[in-house]
C-alpha cells in the first residue's frame, strides 16, 4: 500500500514529502512500530469516513506524523460539501484540538506541510478547535521559518497565499528575507514556479526580489520539466514580466518542446499569451497543433481558459474550435457554470454557431443555475445575446432567478449584460421590469450605495433595453437625456462615448418623442449632444447592412416589376439615421411618384410632414434579424421597425424563409403586391 501510493506520489510534487515521512518514521525508534502501523491505515483510506474512523480509534496514540498524516489524506479525499461537515465534526475538531496540544513537539517541516494541507483544503471552520489550531500553526511558522529549507520555503508560501487564514505580516516578511538569503539554492522548475505564483497573488512588486529568482531560474532552465515552463510562463505574466529575459528564453523553451506539453500547460501558456495582449499567431498555431492532439486528455477548466485565450487574441480554426466543442459535450456534466460562461463567451465572440453546444449548455446551466454566481450567468446570457440563440426555459429560468434574488447585490456590469439578453430576446417579465425600475436604476443614478459600481456606460444600456423592451420610466429616461449626465459620461469615457453608446442614446431620443417634455434646464445643450449621437448612428447604420446580396437583389428585381426603377432607391438613409434597404413613395392614391429629397420634421425627434404622400419602407430581413432556432424577431430588429413606423413609414418586412420558398417569379411579385395592398387597404400609417 505504502509503494503504491509513493509511486503515484513521485508525479505530484506536493506530496512527495511523504517519502520523507517514512524515513522519519523509521528512523523515530521511540514511537515504535505503532506510529508506523497507524500511519499505514490513514494512507490507505479512501474515504472521509473512513478516515475519520481511523482518527477515531487511534487518535490517543497519534504522533506528529501521523496528525500531519491525517491532514494531507482529509484535504485530498474531502469534496467540497463534504467540509462543510467536516466544519461540524467532532472527530476532525479533536484532530484539530491535536495539533494545539502538540504544538510545542512540532517542528518547521511538521508546520510546513500541516500548512500546505490546509490550504489546500481551504476549510472554512469556525469552531474554536480549528481557530485555535490556525493560530499554533501561525505562531509555528513564524518561530522556524528560518530554519526550513528552501524547497519547503516554497511550499508555505504557496500555502499563505492560498489560504489567507494562514497569512500574517510577520510570516511575510521573513519568507521573503529568509528566500532572499537563500534564493542561490534554488533548483527546481517547481519550487521557482510556487514562489512566483504565491508572491503574485500576494501583491509583492519588489523587482529585486524576482530578479534574484529570475537568475536561478535562468540557470537551471534546461532542467526544467516542460509543464514546470509552462507553470513559470503564467506566474511571470500574471506579474506583468514579459519583458524579461527569463521571458523570452521561456518562450522559445515552450515553443521548442510544444508537442512534449500536455492539456493544462497549453491552456496555461494560450492565458498567458492573452493576458498580457501577445498575439504571436506563429506561436499560437504551435500550440494549436499540439492542442489537436492533447484535446481529449484536458478538464473542463483547461478546454473553457483555451477556448477563451484563443478568441482574446483573435485567433480562430474552426477544425480546432470543432475539436474543443466535441470534447466540451463529452464532459458537459464536469464543467462548472464559470466553465461554461468562460466556454460560450469563446464561441459567441469568434461567431461560430454549434447549436448542439449550446443547447446542451442550456440544458447544464438551468440544472446548476441555483447556486450559480451572478457573473457567470452574465456571461452565458451575453452569450446567447451576441449570437440570437433563443433558449426559452433558458429565458425563463433566467427570469425566475433574478426576480427572486436581491439586485442590489449584483454587480452593474451583470444586470446590464442580463437586461441585454433579455432585450436582444425580446421577452422580459413584467415583475422583473418593476423589480428593475423600482429597486435598482433610480439608485444607481442618485449614486446610494449601489453606485459604487455605477458606470455611465452600463446605465444607457439598461435604459435602452427597457426601451427594446417597450418600457419607459420616465424618472430613469429623464436622468439619462439630461445634459449634465451626458457631460460626465462623455468625461468618464476619456471625451468621446463609444459608438455602441451613442448609439443606443440616440434610439432612446427616438422613442420618447419631443425631449421637452423631459425637463430638460438646457434643451439646446441636448439638442447638441443628441445631434453627434445621431450622425455615429447614421455613419453606424450604414457600416452594418447584413441583407444577403443575392436575396436584395432578387427582391430589388421583383419590386421593379410594381415600382418604376426611377422612382425606387436602394439603401435609403432616413432623416432618424435608419439605413434601410429599399425605399419608394406613392399619392394618396397608390401610384407611385419622385422620391421626396429633402425629408425634413418639424422637431428633431417628430413624424415627417405627410405632404399628400405615402412613404414606403422594404426590408430585406436575413437570418441576422431573427432569433436562431424560431421564425421570431429580435428585440433591436422590432424597435427598429416600431421607429419607422411611429415616425409616418409604411414598413414591409420581407423575411427570408417566406422568400425562399417562393419558386417563380410571379409569384414573388404577386407576393410583395399583397404586402403593399396590406397599407392600401386602411393600415397605413398616414
Amino acid at each position: 500500500m505504502w509503494l503504491s501510493y509513493c509511486k503515484q506520489a513521485i508525479h505530484r510534487p506536493q506530496v512527495c514529502y511523504l517519502l520523507a515521512i517514512r524515513r522519519s518514521l523509521v528512523q523515530q525508534s521511540t514511537t515504535g512500530d505503532s506510529s508506523i502501523y497507524i500511519n499505514r491505515e490513514i494512507i490507505g483510506c479512501n474515504s472521509v469516513s473512513e478516515l475519520l474512523g481511523v482518527t477515531k480509534a487511534h487518535l490517543p496514540g497519534f504522533d506528529n506524523i501521523n496528525i500531519i498524516t491525517a491532514f494531507d489524506r482529509v484535504s485530498r479525499l474531502s469534496l467540497y460539501y463534504e467540509r462543510k461537515k467536516l466544519c461540524n465534526d467532532r472527530i476532525f475538531a479533536r484532530l484539530c484540538q491535536a495539533v494545539t496540544v502538540r504544538s510545542e513537539t512540532m517542528t518547521g517541516l511538521n508546520y510546513a506541510h500541516l500548512a500546505w494541507s490546509l490550504a489546500k483544503g481551504r476549510f472554512k471552520c469556525q469552531n474554536w478547535q480549528y481557530l485555535d489550531m490556525l493560530q499554533a500553526v501561525r505562531t509555528g511558522l513564524e518561530s522556524n521559518i528560518e530554519m526550513l529549507p528552501i524547497q519547503k520555503l516554497a511550499l508555505v508560501s504557496w500555502s499563505v497565499a492560498n489560504y489567507p487564514k494562514l497569512k500574517s505580516d510577520v510570516i511575510v516578511d521573513k519568507l521573503i528575507k529568509t528566500i532572499t538569503l537563500r534564493s542561490h539554492k534554488l533548483a527546481t522548475g517547481h519550487d521557482i514556479n510556487q514562489l512566483y505564483h504565491a508572491f503574485a497573488k500576494l501583491g509583492y512588486q519588489d523587482s529585486k526580489f524576482y530578479d534574484l529568482i529570475d537568475t536561478q531560474a535562468e540557470e537551471n532552465l534546461a532542467l526544467f520539466k516542460i509543464q514546470e515552463a509552462a507553470g513559470l510562463y503564467h506566474s511571470l505574466s500574471i506579474l506583468g514580466r514579459e519583458n524579461t529575459r527569463l521571458w523570452s528564453k521561456l518562450t522559445l523553451y515552450i515553443k521548442f518542446h510544444a508537442n512534449k506539453l500536455d492539456g493544462k500547460g497549453i491552456a496555461n501558456v494560450t492565458w498567458s499569451l492573452a493576458n498580457i495582449g501577445n498575439k504571436d499567431d506563429a506561436f499560437l498555431q504551435i500550440l494549436g497543433n499540439a492542442a489537436m492532439e492533447r484535446i481529449k486528455f484536458m478538464n473542463p477548466d483547461s478546454l473553457a481558459i483555451f477556448a477563451w485565450s484563443l478568441v482574446s487574441l483573435d485567433y480562430f480554426d474552426d477544425k480546432l474550435f470543432d475539436v474543443i466543442a466535441d470534447e466540451s459535450l463529452v464532459q458537459m456534466r464536469k464543467f462548472s457554470a464559470q466553465n461554461l460562461s468562460n466556454l460560450l463567451l469563446a464561441f459567441a465572440k469568434s461567431n461560430y454557431m454549434i447549436p448542439k453546444l449550446f443547447h446542451d449548455v442550456a440544458e447544464s446551466t438551468i440544472k446548476k443555475l441555483h447556486n450559480m454566481e451572478p457573473q457567470a450567468m452574465a456571461n452565458i446570457a451575453l452569450s446567447y445575446a451576441k449570437v440570437s440563440y433563443y433558449e426559452p426555459n433558458l429565458v425563463k429560468a433566467f427570469t425566475d432567478k433574478i426576480i427572486f434574488s436581491r439586485l442590489k447585490d449584483w454587480h452593474l456590469r451583470d444586470l446590464a449584460d442580463l437586461m441585454y439578453f433579455f432585450a436582444k430576446m425580446n421577452s422580459c417579465d413584467s415583475k422583473l421590469l418593476e423589480k428593475f425600475n423600482k429597486v435598482n436604476v433610480t439608485d444607481w443614478l442618485k449614486g446610494s450605495p449601489p453606485a459604487r459600481f455605477t458606470s455611465h456606460e452600463l446605465i444607457i444600456r439598461i435604459v435602452w433595453s427597457l426601451i427594446v423592451l417597450n418600457r419607459q420610466p420616465r424618472n430613469i429616461v429623464a436622468a439619462v437625456m439630461n445634459p449634465q449626465f451626458l457631460k460626465e459620461a462623455t468625461t468618464a469615457c476619456g471625451g468621446a462615448l463609444p459608438n455602441e453608446t451613442q448609439c443606443q442614446l440616440h434610439q432612446i431620443a427616438l422613442s420618447i418623442g419631443s425631449i421637452d417634455e423631459y425637463g430638460s434646464q438646457d434643451p439646446q445643450l441636448l439638442r447638441n449632444y443628441l445631434n453627434k449621437y445621431r450622425k455615429t448612428f447614421n455613419t453606424t447604420s450604414q457600416s452594418s447592412l447584413t441583407s444577403s446580396y443575392s436575396f436584395h437583389v432578387d427582391v430589388t428585381a421583383a419590386l421593379e416589376s410594381i415600382v418604376s426603377p426611377e422612382y425606387l432607391e436602394s439603401e435609403f438613409i432616413t432623416p432618424y439615421g435608419y439605413s434601410t434597404d429599399l425605399y419608394f413613395e406613392t399619392d394618396l392614391s397608390g401610384k407611385p411618384i419622385p422620391i421626396e429629397k429633402a425629408q425634413t420634421t418639424t422637431e428633431l425627434y417628430t413624424p415627417l410632414a405627410k405632404n399628400n404622400r405615402l412613404r414606403y419602407i422594404v426590408e430585406v430581413d436575413g437570418k441576422t434579424h431573427f432569433l436562431r432556432k424560431y421564425q421570431l424577431y429580435t428585440g433591436p430588429s422590432i424597435l427598429k421597425k416600431n421607429h419607422l413606423k411611429k415616425f409616418g413609414y409604411n414598413v414591409i418586412q420581407i423575411p427570408h424563409f417566406e422568400w425562399r420558398i417562393i419558386d417563380s417569379f410571379s409569384d414573388k411579385v404577386e407576393y410583395l403586391r399583397r404586402k403593399i395592398s396590406h397599407y392600401d387597404s386602411g393600415d397605413s400609417v398616414n
